[in-house]
């Protein structure tokens, strides 16, 4: 049984796009449908998000790909600790002198 934490937003497909990725240092090439959804969650971000599908399942990767026109509401679930936040106008970046000290010993 998975107990792992999930985060579950919902937004609408600004894209879709199935290909096949490398996944993983030993998992080699795999299909991978990409998501970019606009008005997600409370604030109405946009979301990336990626699923990946197994070895052989390339016929159902773009299976998946067509049941998603641009305009489709959908709903995505992923672990918590596989979000990572992507911060394109930082105003601001600082040093912490802690950080910088360990460097230099």
């Amino acid at each position: 049984m998975n107990t792992e934490a999930m985060i579950e937003l919902t937004g609408t497909v600004a894209e879709c796009i199935p290909s096949i990725q490398p996944v993983g240092d030993a998992d080699g090439p795999r299909p991978v449908l990409q998501l970019v959804l606009t008005d997600c969650g409370p604030l109405g971000k946009r979301v990336t998000t990626q699923q990946v599908f197994p070895a052989d399942a390339i016929a159902a990767c773009h299976s998946r790909a067509a049941q998603l026109p641009v305009g489709t509401v959908v709903t995505v679930q992923a672990p918590v600790s596989q979000v990572q936040l992507h911060l394109p106008r930082a105003k601001h970046i600082r040093i912490n002198k802690t950080t910088q000290e360990a460097a230099h010993v």
